[in-house]
């Protein structure tokens, strides 16, 4: 069953990342309009970021830390008013990432082929079409739609919530809405011998102050009491860390926008009109730990052909691409075609080499309890970068 099998093969390590460029036909602009433009914004937007989806939602777990943080350095920030404003803004913000990384699968969840399954269909890409299944069962069988298709694990969908939330947070920042009030600032004085300042305008106020009526003294002992406490508290507890909330805020809202514009370009991927064929790109976060992983998978179904008999031959590729710790990023390129196929492993770092290298021989048996034929299995090293889109065809 075995035609050859390379355990390790380290004759030439390229010092230069090898790409892997994902080919998309941009659809005629003429006939597909709007779906070209789509198309050509997501690659600008992720070209911006320069991440893929699981990167981003990596960056998005440290910034959840970091609202942690802050809230728990603002718990006086409570007392007023604004500063209540602000601790808000800042749990609402908290409360939607939580939920995003409540739903995404952890490492010991993903054995088998019907977790994995289940992952890419909560991955994102098939959003849309579970909104308007669900819409449909809704409508026509007036039941509660199945487990399946419920959103609330969707990754594209949570990351859509966050996205609002962070939106929200900015406005009302940025509206004033949680800025303390301007605190007059004191008159120029002298101090003197005694430690006592006057100025012209204070002796002013107090004579007024002493000539007035007694309710006109106890006014002006309130307000000049609820001044010095706001200047007390919004010195203390607001107005300093309000930037630091803002920079969060803005950071989360970057890293959710380029995580959303990767989803959408895997979902864009799919739709040539001018192809028969199928490609899909899935990327997956995955927790390990208190760290985020992340999974890329590209499928892709190639021209059918037929063999020496005249029967038709399906033929798929698969590419798997993750970055797992000290591990550093490994990637699987898989052929397969009449249940036989060609594997070849690549990583950058010589102690993961050897590592999947001992790994072999196991896999190897693993196939063959499955009736099938591989012709080709191999590990080598060399530099890997992310896997990217390649446009071609008309853009305007």
């Amino acid at each position: 069953n075995v035609n050859q099998t390379v355990v390790n093969n380290q004759a030439s390590v390229s010092t230069q990342k090898m790409k892997f460029e994902i080919p998309v036909i941009l659809p005629d602009k003429e006939r597909f309009p709007l779906l070209a433009d789509k198309l050509v914004a997501a690659f600008s937007q992720i070209q911006t970021g320069n991440n893929n989806s699981g990167k981003s939602i990596s960056k998005l777990f440290s910034q959840l830390s970091r609202l942690h943080q802050w809230i728990s350095d603002n718990k006086t920030a409570g007392r007023t008013e604004s500063g209540a404003q602000a601790s808000k803004s800042a749990n609402d913000l908290k409360e939607s990432l939580k939920d995003l990384f409540r739903y995404i699968n952890h490492k010991d969840t993903l054995k088998t082929g019907s977790s994995i399954e289940k992952a890419l269909k909560q991955s994102g890409t098939f959003l849309e079409k579970r909104i308007a299944i669900q819409k449909e069962v809704s409508i026509y069988k007036q039941s509660k739609p199945p487990t399946e298709l419920t959103l609330h694990k969707d990754i594209k969908a949570n990351l859509n919530r966050v996205l609002a939330t962070a939106l929200y947070n900015l406005a009302k920042i940025n509206t004033h809405q949680l800025k303390s009030p301007q605190i007059p600032q004191p008159s120029q004085s002298t101090t003197t011998s005694a430690g006592t300042s006057s100025s012209s305008a204070n002796s002013s106020s107090a004579q007024k102050a002493l000539t007035g009526s007694s309710s006109s003294l106890n006014s002006n002992l309130l307000n000049n009491i609820k001044t010095k406490l706001r200047q007390f508290t919004a010195g203390r507890t607001v107005v300093g860390n309000l930037p630091e909330l803002e920079r969060i805020t803005k950071e989360v809202l970057t890293n959710v926008q380029d995580a959303l514009s990767r989803t959408q370009l895997g979902q864009l991927t799919n739709l040539r009109p001018e192809s028969s064929t199928q490609q899909w790109l899935f990327e997956l976060p995955v927790m390990n730990g208190k760290n985020v992983d992340s999974f890329s998978i590209y499928l892709n179904e190639e021209d059918e052909s037929t063999d020496e008999n005249g029967n038709m031959q399906r033929r798929w590729s698969v590419v798997l691409q993750f970055e797992i710790g000290e591990l550093g990023k490994i990637r699987s390129m898989l052929s397969w075609e009449n249940n036989k196929i060609q594997v070849r492993f690549l990583a950058e770092q010589q102690n993961t080499v050897n590592l999947v290298g001992t790994e072999l021989e196991y896999f190897q048996k693993m196939l063959n309890k499955q009736d099938i034929i591989f012709e080709q299995l191999t590990i080598e090293q060399a530099q890997l970068g992310d896997l990217n889109v390649q446009f071609s065809g008309r853009t305007s």
